[in-house]
């Protein structure tokens, strides 16, 4: 029985000894998936974050103290408050005395290593000097900048004319545009208005006025320049213009929705815009035709039977044929010679 027994019992296993290195085939691999503890790498550490909470922890103790320093002085407040109301409750006195001598003897020694822990130290002060320096360079240089923007200032202000010195200015300005106003008003009326201020345009042309017209034409004396007019302008370039305007207005007659005293009455204030003498003589080169016109078709309901007092008056006993014969009559034919083309057919420079 105790054979069988010792058979039947299970074996001890065997450990291998520390000096016997397992094969190949005992060895068992770790798989990709079997959990493997690596060592973090962890970011480099900048210095200055050492030196950062240093400071946060310092300040935050100055915060504590700041705090325990205001609950000590109400502690001692309230101590001499209550040794006040008490000091004549003799039993009170003898019972407490030693307790508020204590309490009061605490709360100086709180307040003494308060105060002893809000006391810079030397690389504080120094920290606290260069802060200063930091901030207050930048604040003399803006000043010394602001400084320089001040003289500069100054300086144009001393420019600047008194109060007496821009009331003359103004003045003389005021002076000047009224007379330019009134230059104005006198150019603009001559060119408007200075065909029917002629006493003879009522009774005709005499011989002494068409020969007078006829020596202005051939000389290219258009009764001198008024003022507004172009000075710089000689003569021939003054007749070139008024031709090349006219014959741009001509073609545009042909196109235009206008009645021909609207066409011509813009036609001559543009004229007289541009060229005052000039439009005064062409006036009263087209009121002659008008006339011999009339006269020659003995016409006397329709005509002219006296003298225009407007404008729009003078240009509904005009056609714009009138104006393109008057033109070529007085400026193309009588400057270019007989032979010149007529005013539709001339090739002139636009």
């Amino acid at each position: 029985m105790a054979t069988k027994r010792l058979l039947s019992a299970p074996t001890t296993p065997s450990w291998p000894s520390s000096n016997v290195v397992p094969s190949s085939s005992d060895t068992t691999l770790v798989g990709a998936s079997s959990p493997v503890l690596r060592s973090q790498t962890l970011p480099p550490v900048r210095p200055d974050f050492f030196n950062q909470a240093e400071k946060l922890a310092r300040m935050t103790l100055e915060l504590k103290v700041h705090k325990l320093v205001g609950q000590i002085n109400s502690l001692a407040a309230d101590v001499v408050q209550l040794k006040t109301m008490t000091k004549d409750n003799d039993a009170f006195c003898r019972q407490h005395a030693g307790r508020m001598e204590k309490v009061c003897h605490e709360t100086e020694a709180a307040r003494a290593l308060a105060e002893s822990c809000m006391q810079l130290r030397d690389g504080d002060k120094v920290d606290v000097q260069d802060y200063v320096r930091r901030q207050v360079r930048p604040v003399v240089k803006e000043v010394y900048g602001m400084k320089s923007v001040v003289e500069e200032l100054r300086g144009k202000m001393a420019l600047v004319p008194t109060l007496a010195e821009a009331n003359a200015v103004l003045a003389a300005v005021r002076v000047q545009r009224e007379a330019c106003e009134v230059a104005r008003g006198d150019v603009s009326g001559e060119c408007q208005l200075g065909l029917f201020a002629l006493d003879d345009m009522g009774g005709g042309w005499g011989q002494e006025r068409e020969e007078k017209m006829e020596q202005n034409c051939s000389h290219a004396d258009f009764g001198g320049v008024t003022p507004g007019c172009a000075r710089s302008k000689n003569q021939r370039a003054r007749i070139e213009e008024t031709i090349r305007s006219t014959r741009r207005w001509h073609m545009d007659h042909k196109t235009t929705t206008l009645t021909d005293a609207e066409f011509i009455a813009k036609y001559l204030r543009k004229q007289s815009r541009r060229d005052p003498g000039m439009a005064v003589y062409l006036q009263r080169a087209i009121w002659k035709r008008v006339k011999a016109r009339d006269t020659a078709q003995d016409v006397t309901n329709t005509g002219p039977s006296r003298r225009p007092q407007s404008l729009e008056e003078f240009c509904k006993h005009v056609t714009w044929d009138d104006v393109k014969r008057a033109v070529e009559d007085v400026l193309v034919r009588r400057v270019y010679g007989p032979a010149a083309e007529s005013l539709s057919q001339m090739q002139m420079e636009q």
